[in-house]
């Protein structure tokens, strides 16, 4: 099947996943995008059971080494078992050997706390094509091409940007919303637009969720901080069409100039 036609980043195959050319990492052909690591443990995060509905709350995705290319299977450990909170510890395994290691936290979803308690929501993000920005920073890889990104502000250390998922993570299989937000919230800035001539390294992936996700349009509003020591952080907000749905953080890496 031509790539052109490819509309899912993995097929099914005995004993685990095999990823296509839209899993495949923009910066190393052997290696699996961010985004395609992150989607994986929150679809396994869903699948673990558990007595009563519940949410994905809080995501910690280890990024501190590249998953290659190859069979990927997640395996799932249940640390902390409750009807009030579960702690999932997610094992994203290529070819049998283990590449990274993460940590979910969901919580009892239910009817709580009356709409009228609560503090009223910020104002409905609204996506304005004619701010666009004649901007294709990160190329054609056909990630890239597939999320669709569009730019409103394009800075050295901060940008703010719209983006779609709307493939298939799975062939045949449609993403959940919490699925889609954990894909698109990996496409926060890193460290290689602050400082383009030096090597870096994001090492991680926090979500912090306020609600769950609707749609497949996202915004991401993205600031980077750094020292001269040589690490720092991006820190973002994720919304969709209602507003804000989660806080973003990444631990960069820097390692000398390239």
């Amino acid at each position: 099947m031509p790539l052109d036609d490819i509309r899912h980043w993995y097929r099914p195959a005995i004993g685990g996943l095999v990823p296509t050319g839209i899993a495949v990492s923009p910066h190393a052909e052997n290696a699996q995008h961010g985004s395609a690591v992150a989607a994986l443990v929150a679809r396994a995060a869903e699948r673990v059971d558990s007595p009563v509905p519940m949410d994905i709350v809080r995501m910690t995705v280890d990024l501190s080494r590249r998953v290659p290319v190859g069979l990927t299977h997640v395996e799932t450990n249940l640390r902390r078992a409750g009807k009030r909170v579960q702690v999932i510890e997610a094992i994203v395994c290529v070819d049998g050997q283990p590449y990274s290691r993460s940590e979910v936290v969901r919580m009892r979803s239910g009817d709580v706390i009356e709409p009228a308690d609560l503090p009223e929501r910020e104002d409905v993000v609204v996506e304005d094509p004619s701010a666009a920005l004649r901007v294709r920073p990160w190329g054609d890889s056909p990630f890239m091409i597939g999320i669709a990104p569009s730019f409103e502000v394009w800075e050295r250390s901060s940008a703010r940007y719209w983006l779609t998922i709307d493939d298939q993570l799975i062939e045949g299989e449609a993403m959940s919303p919490f699925v889609r937000a954990a894909a698109a919230a990996d496409v926060s800035l890193s460290g290689g637009r602050l400082l383009p001539d030096y090597a870096s390294t994001n090492a991680d992936l926090h979500i912090a969720f306020h609600r769950p996700p609707v749609g497949t349009r996202f915004r991401i509003d993205s600031e980077i901080q750094v020292n001269p020591r040589g690490w720092g952080s991006s820190s973002s907000t994720l919304s969709d069409c209602r507003g804000r749905v989660a806080s973003l953080t990444k631990s960069i890496l820097y390692m000398g100039r390239v």
